[in-house]
Parts: structure tokens; C-alpha cells; sequence
């Protein structure tokens, strides 16, 4: 585990090698997210409601959205990368080292930006949470790393259908997009059978991003333990997924060690 950490502290001080780079990418980034809010603000000035939402409600989706790209893409961005190792026989240099080459891959490249991201939400938390007690800032920040593993998890585990049926990357992204195109909208928005079923398993949208503004507004032990329960199934299955299919892999011999 402990190693784990060290690759971690690697990304961020290989991403703060270039200082002004890295600031422009962070500040970039919160300035893009917060025109993004500026736009839904003006639109809430004329309508005020959607379906029961409000502009404060609408900003804790967007806050807790922010906090889950960050666990996602800084922490497990190489999960993005499974489907084209697999591709190009580039899972050499993981299968050779003591790690478990799956959660090596994922950790392996962090997005910078997405500092930006952890910021912008916690800055958008405190803005219309003035009064929130550590503890509730906390439980905004757990929720939130458990919506990154369930992307993360579901983002692995599609990429490693590669192993299966070819390039997958494509498959990939529009899972990704499925998953969080409705999380930036209340779950009053789904009616049908057919459209809950998708959000609430194949692209679980619901545990991902909904439930967890649910829990900060109005937290509850059960949900929490059925989110951790989830996030602990949704890795379960990306890991099973990728091991399952490992013997189909085909060396690239690639003589590379560090990727």
C-alpha cells in the first residue's frame, strides 16, 4: 500500500515540476466551472425552479460532480489507459512489477486540472454551506471519494472488456458520458422503468453523483453504508473483470517498466 502512496506523491510533484504550468491548469480549470455556474445562475434568475430544484440545490450537484472528477481523473486517470495497454500489448512493464497491474495502470497518470476541480467544489460547498460543521464537510468529502471510485471502477472495468471484444475506449467514453450527463440533474427527471434501470446499474448515475448530494442534504447510515457497498462492488467487478481476461492478453515486448 505503501508504495501506492509513493506513486501518488510522484504525480503531484511530477505535475508541479512546471509551477506556472500547473497553476494555469488549476486556475483555468476553476474559471471554466465557474462560467459553467455563472450561465445556470442567470438561467435560475428567470425560471427560479426545475422540477423542485433550485439554484443551491443545483450547486451542490455541480460541487459534489467537481469533488468526484477530482478523486476520478487526479488519483485514476490511468484507468483510461487499460484498453489501449491491452491494445498494444503495453501491460508488460505492469505484469512485471510486484503490484497489481490493474490498480498500477489506473494510478499510473494524474490529471493535473482536476486540482482545480477539488477546489472549485469545496469553494462552491462553502459559499452555500457557510454554517456546515466539519463534520458534514467531511461526509461531503467521503461521499465524494466514493463517487470517484464508482467512476473510476466503471471506467476500468469497460476498458478492460478490451481483453474480450477489441478496442473498447470509445465504449468507454460514452458510458462515462451517460453516467454523468444526468448526475448534473436531479433523479425527478427519470421516469420509466427503462431509463432508472440504466442509471441505477449499468451507468449508476444514482450512486455515483445522486445519492451522494442526498446523503450531504440529509445524511443517513444505511444510505452510506449501501453507497460504500456499492463503490466496494463496482471495484470487485472491474477488478474480476480485468483478472477473468488476463490470459488473453498478448505481450507487446515491450521493454518499458515505468508505464
Amino acid at each position: 500500500m505503501l508504495n501506492y502512496f509513493r506513486l501518488i506523491r510522484a504525480n503531484v510533484l511530477s505535475a508541479m515540476e512546471y509551477r506556472w504550468a500547473f497553476v494555469m491548469q488549476v486556475g483555468f480549470m476553476m474559471l471554466n466551472n465557474l462560467f459553467m455556474l455563472l450561465i445556470w445562475y442567470l438561467f435560475f434568475r428567470k425560471f427560479w425552479t426545475i422540477a423542485g430544484l433550485d439554484f443551491a440545490t443545483y450547486s451542490l450537484y455541480q460541487a459534489m460532480l467537481a469533488i468526484t472528477f477530482w478523486i476520478h481523473f487526479f488519483f485514476f486517470m490511468g484507468s483510461w489507459d487499460v484498453a489501449a495497454k491491452i491494445r498494444d500489448g503495453g501491460l508488460d512493464g505492469q505484469l512485471l512489477l510486484p503490484w497489481n497491474p490493474l490498480l498500477r495502470t489506473s494510478m499510473g497518470r494524474a490529471e493535473t486540472s482536476a486540482i482545480g476541480d477539488m477546489l472549485y467544489g469545496i469553494l462552491i460547498f462553502a459559499l452555500f454551506y457557510p454554517f456546515a460543521s466539519i463534520t458534514t464537510l467531511s461526509a461531503f468529502l467521503a461521499v465524494g471519494f466514493f463517487g470517484g471510485i464508482i467512476l473510476a471502477s466503471v471506467t476500468a472495468a469497460v476498458q478492460s472488456l478490451s481483453f474480450f471484444v477489441g478496442d473498447t475506449e470509445e465504449l468507454s467514453d460514452g458510458v462515462f458520458e451517460i453516467t454523468l450527463g444526468p448526475g448534473m440533474y436531479p433523479p425527478q427527471i427519470l421516469e420509466g422503468f427503462p431509463l432508472k434501470f440504466v442509471f441505477y446499474s449499468f451507468a449508476p448515475a444514482f450512486f455515483a453523483i445522486w445519492l451522494p448530494v442526498d446523503l450531504v442534504r440529509n445524511f443517513d447510515w444505511t444510505w452510506l453504508t449501501a453507497l460504500g457497498a456499492f463503490a466496494a462492488l463496482s471495484t470487485t467487478v472491474a477488478f474480476s473483470v480485468f483478472f477473468l481476461w488476463l490470459k488473453r492478453y498478448e505481450s507487446g515486448n515491450l521493454m518499458n517498466l515505468r508505464k
